[in-house]
């Protein structure tokens, strides 16, 4: 194939060659013949490694863990999906907004946050702004006026904001938050459960996996042309010693000395 080396290839049948000695062309052609199937056994087993690898390698899916025993709940396959991001800066981050979002679904509360938000809790106040731009479930419906005081402003060109209220953003904040910290309270059965989902991958591959029968052909392929290469080394060399028996040369009697 374009992508194989043919050094390689042309070293394996020099092996060959030096292990079987071959004398003539059909001995020649049954040579060739083994290192183009020993050549191919090997090319099966680097197409089977590297599926393999590329297989267990690859990320978990979120209904692998499900099949695997952990349970399911809304707001996490985006965290199954890669756990990677579950850092201690993430969670700590979600830890306080979470505190944060519950605590100023009262007006009162949201009025006195929306005063000092941009200054102490930049992040969480640019988070809640870009919900009430892009609210997360689509919905539609005009912001309240307290909403429009915190996402709209003198330096803002979009006053009439079209948004969920409040509520449903504060809403889906805590869900969203609530479901990393439940994610990370449980990493440690999901970094167990990696290992189960590695090892069910590796059954299904062998179960089901079509290189065994091809790799069994070709070596019994590889079997037959050995035995009849071996057979017509054998062939020659008894064909060698009649031919040296029939010319070599008949020595004269000996005569017996007179007494």
């Amino acid at each position: 194939m374009p992508f194989e080396n043919r050094q390689e290839f042309d070293e394996l049948k020099e092996l060959f060659i030096q292990d079987f000695r071959p004398n003539g062309v059909t001995e020649f052609s049954l040579v060739h013949e083994l290192t183009v199937l020993a050549w191919k056994k090997l090319r099966l087993e680097k197409i089977e490694n590297n599926f393999l690898h590329g297989l267990l390698q690859a990320t978990e899916t979120p209904e692998e863990f499900y099949d695997a025993g952990f349970p399911r709940r809304d707001q996490i396959d985006w965290l199954l999906k890669d756990l990677s991001i579950l850092t201690p800066q993430f969670i700590k981050k979600h830890q306080t907004e979470l505190e944060l979002a519950k605590h100023i679904r009262k007006s009162e509360a949201l009025n006195q946050f929306l005063g000092t938000a941009q200054e102490k809790y930049s992040e969480f106040y640019e988070r809640l702004k870009e919900a009430v731009r892009n609210p997360p479930g689509g919905e539609d419906g005009k912001v309240r006026l307290i909403v429009v005081s915190f996402a709209g402003s003198k330096n803002d060109r979009d006053e009439d904001i079209s948004a969920v209220s409040i509520e449903n953003i504060l809403k889906f904040v805590i869900e969203e938050s609530e479901a990393v910290l439940y994610v990370a309270e449980h990493l440690e059965k999901l970094m167990q459960l990696k290992d189960l989902i590695r090892d069910r991958r590796l059954k299904n591959f062998m179960e089901t996996t079509g290189v065994a029968r091809p790799y069994q052909e070709l070596s019994r392929s590889f079997f037959k042309v050995l035995a009849e290469l071996r057979k017509q080394q054998e062939w020659r060399y008894q064909k060698g010693l009649i031919d040296i028996a029939a010319e070599a040369p008949v020595l004269p009697a000996s005569k017996s000395r007179k007494s």
